[in-house]
């Protein structure tokens, strides 16, 4: 019976931060690909797919109509009219903003 075990190989020792941010910015850059990162990092590909999909979108999911002031005086007006009782649906709205 063995009492202690030594480990044989350092693959299950998990990888160094920093070669994996090297190879995520990498691909975020677009310098290479996720597969062109595997071969020259040799991190498995199933890892460094898991990381990096891992990260946040940085896409914005809807594009500003207005600038910010102008929104704020819409936000202001639209207020007022409500606070007058005189609120507006989502189509009258949009046609009054337009």
């Amino acid at each position: 019976m063995v009492f202690k075990y030594k480990r044989k190989t350092e693959r299950a020792q998990g990888r160094d931060e920093n070669v994996m941010n090297r190879a995520i910015n990498s691909i975020n850059q677009r310098e290479t690909s996720i597969r062109g990162d595997v071969l020259q990092f040799r991190i498995p590909y199933p890892t460094l797919r898991k990381h990096f999909l891992k990260q946040p979108s940085k896409k914005q999911r809807f594009r500003l109509f207005f600038s910010g002031d102008i929104e704020q005086q819409l936000v202001q007006n639209i207020q007022e009219m409500d606070a007058r009782f005189y609120g507006f649906t989502k189509n009258r709205l949009m046609h009054f903003s337009i």
